[in-house]
């Protein structure tokens, strides 16, 4: 029996029936019975709208399930899509990955709902010949894959407990600083509203203390005229 095993099928287009290279790569595929590839992008349609992800594998990729097909023309009939780009459309993305490549009729594993459904082995009928265990390692693959994404959310949670707490004292660093400034502005503003205060009323005192000596000379000026007066209305008043 012999396995062929070919890298990362970074997919991202339906390959074209007339591709020039494709009948020698099918008969080297078809030498070998079991014939697997690394599928390395999500599948799903563009139209279902999934968002992508923080635990992206450094970009966001994304096939129609027809890619399937093609790779099913070339031959293989073995695949796995853990890796990197597992996560690059979150859970949504690996359930509909999951979904077209389980409808695809590819024989897969290292991916699941859960941890059980990830971990268990998959089987490939040839001629009555069975395969069993063959995602061992893909098993090991996964669990360590699952690590690293715990060890992910614990440095993200890490960093973003950091950010929390450096916002948290600037913030208060710049209240602090509001406050300061608002407690001299208002002893600023309440000083100068007291020297205005004091301005206006010594203004006030001297104005008013000016008309009542005009008023005071003005009455010592007319004291004659004022006696005469008077004398001329009492006499009036006895006629």
């Amino acid at each position: 029996m012999k396995f062929a095993a070919v890298g990362d099928a970074l997919i991202q287009r339906r390959i074209p029936v007339d591709y020039p290279g494709f009948a020698g790569v099918k008969a080297w595929l078809e030498q070998a019975q079991v014939r697997y590839f690394n599928l390395e992008t999500t599948v799903f349609r563009e139209t279902e709208g999934l968002w992508g992800s923080s635990l992206n594998g450094g970009s966001y990729l994304r096939a129609d399930p027809e890619i399937l097909e093609d790779c099913k023309r070339y031959g293989f009939n073995l695949t796995s899509f853990c890796n990197n780009h597992t996560m690059d459309y979150s859970t949504a993305g690996v359930l509909r990955t999951l979904e077209n490549v389980t409808a695809s009729g590819l024989v897969h594993a290292g991916c699941g709902q859960n941890l059980d459904q990830a971990a268990a082995p998959a089987y490939l009928d040839l001629a009555s010949l069975q395969l069993t265990g063959i995602f061992q390692a893909a098993e090991a693959s996964c669990a360590h894959y699952i690590e690293n994404i715990r060890l992910l959310n614990q440095r993200q949670t890490s960093v973003c407990d950091q950010m929390e707490k450096e916002s948290r004292e600037r913030a208060e660093t710049m209240l602090r600083e509001t406050s300061r400034q608002c407690e001299a502005l208002e002893a600023e503003t309440q000083a100068k509203c007291a020297e205005m205060t004091a301005k206006a009323k010594a203004e006030a005192q001297s104005y008013w203390d000016e008309v009542s000596a005009r008023l005071e000379a003005y009455y010592q000026q007319h004291v004659g005229l004022r006696e005469l007066l008077s004398r001329f209305t009492g006499g009036e008043t006895q006629k």
